[in-house]
């Protein structure tokens, strides 16, 4: 979640001093030659097709006139892209966040104790999801010869994308009756609470 909104920090920043120095410049370029000419006296003022875009586009967005309203035609173009480029950037990084914060719920409960014994399994080789490796610890540890001793298995990953690959590998090669005493975690062994979610203590 952390990496997700440091990501979208920085998109913004990026967005935010792209836009504002490409008004900076064309304010201080000043007014096109092509579209001097081009304004109309009306009641509202002296408009034109462009001023009437900018102004609905402003509208539609609810960003407001505000203090410092762009003069030339192409400011007012970039500061109307920048008006829809902001309102779906926003859209699109909000939902990305949920979907984060909404997978990282789905691995965020705690092992509840049985009497069965039960197995916490970190580390590098659940990390980096080596299959090979996890398979062999894990056809070792649900052998057939002693199906009735098999233990509850916890296996934590310090990523969200690392459970849900752990959890695809094993889906696809363990058996049913192995995969029911399995639960997957999200979280580091690095943090006691974390550690504590996973009855390490008694493991």
């Amino acid at each position: 979640l952390l990496q997700g909104l440091t990501s979208m920090g920085l998109r913004f920043v990026t967005l935010i001093m792209c836009f504002s120095s490409s008004v900076l410049v064309l304010e201080v370029l000043g007014e096109v030659p092509m579209a001097r000419g081009s304004e109309m006296i009306t009641e509202m003022g002296t408009i034109s097709f462009f001023t009437m875009l900018y102004w609905t586009v402003e509208t539609i967005t609810t960003v407001g006139y505000g203090d410092y309203p762009p003069t030339t035609w192409l400011s007012r173009a970039v500061t109307t892209l920048l008006m829809i480029t902001g309102f779906a950037f926003l859209g699109v990084e909000m939902e990305r966040i949920f979907s984060i914060m909404s997978r990282r719920k789905k691995f965020a409960g705690s092992y509840r104790k049985t009497s069965r014994r039960h197995v916490v399994l970190v580390g590098g080789g659940v990390q980096q999801a080596d299959e090979l490796l996890l398979l062999a610890f894990l056809e070792e540890l649900f052998h057939m010869s002693y199906r009735s001793s098999w233990p509850d298995l916890v296996i934590m990953c310090a990523e969200v994308d690392s459970v849900e690959q752990v959890k695809d590998i094993i889906s696809q090669q363990l058996p049913w009756e192995a995969r029911q005493q399995i639960l997957y975690l999200a979280g580091s062994p690095l943090s006691e609470t974390d550690l504590q979610r996973a009855h390490c203590g008694s493991a």
